[in-house]
């Protein structure tokens, strides 16, 4: 899609975003965009910690003078059309005049008695808490499609980036045995020195375990019990990806592969080998299901960085040794890729 020819008729009419626990993680990257973006403005932030914002805002660039803090209905009301405001209760961010409201809070409560009130009133709603999605989503679009109004993950976050890669596969009728991501952290073992990483937090785990070596090469599902076996002390289940697959789910009729979800130690082009039927060497008992993967690499070679797969299955032999032959992941079989 040419976003650039979408917008190309949009009559200069601007999106006003409203941000509900915005000065940190990806509300702290919205701020520093949306002065870029030519067809959105920022209006409105709800927080508790009102200095806190001011700092962030002029940190970013924004001018002090066209910031106003609100701490009531009349002043949000009477504040001039060209200021951003800022609110310490979240119950003002709908006497504004926002025409979309991002909610990154991760407060179930707070996000979802927001978000079906600002439903209600005609502003779209665009969710970054993913507990919120995971716990009444479906609910929020029904609101939405009830009055008109838009509720959608956000594009940049890990669920939706998966949905539209989903919903690109099955524009193209491809069958999708699986859907999935790469877990936040890496697995890395250096092959020259036996050293191996965790990559998480700033002290970043190692050890030296020369017994990887054995299992480095992908030889089948023996390999992913052997590399199971030497890390099981860095395994971990992750609340995020059960959440995130949660939200994947919920929009696609996925299911989860199992309860935890399987949580493999694989490299990036072992993917469509591993995630496919047992009885082609693989380790789903069924297919059109949601799971995630730890990604085994060497320090040189470049992460997956959390990011999202989907396994499909190959129907023409021709169309498949083509790409093959670009350098596509398939599977040893060649009916995965």
């Amino acid at each position: 899609m040419d976003y650039t020819s979408l917008f190309k008729n949009s009559g200069g009419k601007k999106s006003k975003v409203g941000i509900i626990g915005a000065t940190r993680g990806y509300g702290y990257t919205l701020l520093a965009q949306i002065p870029k973006v030519e067809l959105m403005e920022l209006r409105l932030i709800s927080s508790r910690h009102t200095d806190e914002c001011v700092e962030v805002l002029t940190g970013l660039g924004y001018k002090k003078e066209d910031i106003i803090i609100c701490g009531d209905k009349e002043q949000v009301k009477s504040a001039p059309s060209h200021a951003v405001l800022i609110v310490n209760d979240y119950r003002l961010v709908l006497e504004s005049d926002i025409t979309a409201l991002v909610e990154c809070t991760g407060n179930t409560a707070v996000s979802s008695e927001v978000s079906a009130d600002a439903l209600k009133k005609g502003i779209n709603v665009y969710m970054v808490s993913k507990e919120t999605d995971s716990v009444c989503g479906p609910m929020l679009n029904h609101i939405a499609e009830k009055h008109g109004t838009v509720y959608s993950l956000v594009n940049g976050d890990q669920p939706r980036n998966l949905l539209d890669l989903y919903s690109w596969g099955k524009v193209l009728g491809l069958e999708i045995i699986a859907a999935g991501k790469a877990s936040e952290y890496d697995f890395v073992w250096d092959p020259d020195t036996d050293e191996f990483t965790y990559m998480e937090g700033p002290e970043k785990p190692h050890e030296n375990i020369p017994g990887l070596k054995e299992v480095w090469h992908y030889e089948g599902r023996e390999t992913l019990e052997g590399r199971r076996k030497l890390l099981e002390k860095y395994m971990a289940v992750i609340s995020a990806d059960l959440c995130e697959m949660n939200l994947v789910s919920n929009v696609t009729g996925l299911v989860p592969s199992d309860r935890r979800l399987n949580y493999p130690i694989a490299k990036i082009s072992e993917l469509a080998d591993i995630f496919i039927l047992e009885e082609d060497g693989g380790i789903l008992k069924k297919t059109g299901v949601v799971d995630v993967f730890c990604n085994l690499r060497a320090p040189d070679e470049a992460s997956f960085a959390g990011g999202e797969f989907i396994i499909i299955k190959c129907e023409n032999e021709t169309v498949w040794e083509l790409l093959t032959s670009k350098g596509h992941v398939v599977s040893r079989n060649g009916k995965y890729a």
